[in-house]
């Protein structure tokens, strides 16, 4: 009997993880949830998702349904280039009112950004995108991670509950504090720094050996190991087109 937006629906969907905002949002996309399914899998097939298989808009677990950490990448990469999707997965809570002045909140069930289902796994780099649990998938989660400028895609599946620790979010800071620690954003070579020289053949200069510099036109920057010694590993090389 609730009467909401197709705003409301989709921050219920995505920020709350709530399954009854997920079918009514496929109703209003295909006209039925079989419809929307099929148009998932079509999408999945386009994106190159192979060895997954939706059964419904839920995720929850269903015989048949299928798909891999590989996959959820490969997904989680087209979704973090929407901003909208991003700002939604993103944020820690939202408030609404229905259309019968019915006032309710919305809390992200993702630990690493809201403190809603557990406290100790806030992360201030998490961005989004999904979080979760089911029987046979156990606890997942899927989230950007922009630490010093560097971007990072993390995805868990399979984790376990023990001993009062969600091994999801555990397992996503641990190798993002681990990445960040081992290789960062450096930068390699300073603007306007000379590379290489270019010879010109000049017909209306009777001048020999005319060349021009080839200089960085900005800072460049490698995301590699911060132990790196440029002055052995970094070497220059000019290539030329006509």
């Amino acid at each position: 009997g609730m009467v909401l937006s197709v705003k409301d629906l989709m921050y219920g969907a995505i920020c709350g993880g709530c399954n009854d905002a997920a079918q009514a949002l496929a109703v209003i996309c295909c006209g039925s949830i079989e419809e929307f399914v099929k148009e998932l899998n079509k999408y999945a097939t386009k994106l190159d998702m192979a060895a997954t298989i939706y059964k419904n808009p839920t995720g929850l677990d269903e015989n048949g349904a299928q798909t891999t950490v590989f996959d959820i990448a490969i997904l989680s990469k087209i979704a973090a280039k929407n901003s909208l999707y991003l700002d939604i997965s993103s944020a820690k809570n939202y408030f609404y009112t229905d259309y019968n002045g019915n006032e309710a909140v919305i809390y992200n069930r993702n630990a690493l950004i809201s403190h809603f289902t557990a406290t100790q796994y806030l992360n201030e780099y998490a961005c989004g995108l999904n979080a979760g649990s089911t029987d046979k998938g156990g606890y997942v989660v899927s989230t950007l991670m922009k630490p010093n400028g560097a971007t990072y895609l993390c995805v868990i599946m399979g984790a376990q509950y023990e001993n009062r620790e969600i091994y999801s979010y555990k397992i996503a800071n641990e190798l993002i504090s681990k990445a960040t620690s081992k290789f960062g954003r450096i930068k390699i070579s300073k603007k306007k720094k000379k590379i290489s020289s270019l010879p010109i053949d000049c017909a209306l200069s009777t001048e020999k050996n005319i060349s021009v510099s080839c200089v960085t036109e900005s800072d460049v920057f490698a995301f590699i190991p911060k132990n790196t010694d440029l002055k052995k590993r970094l070497e220059y090389r000019a290539y030329f087109h006509d």
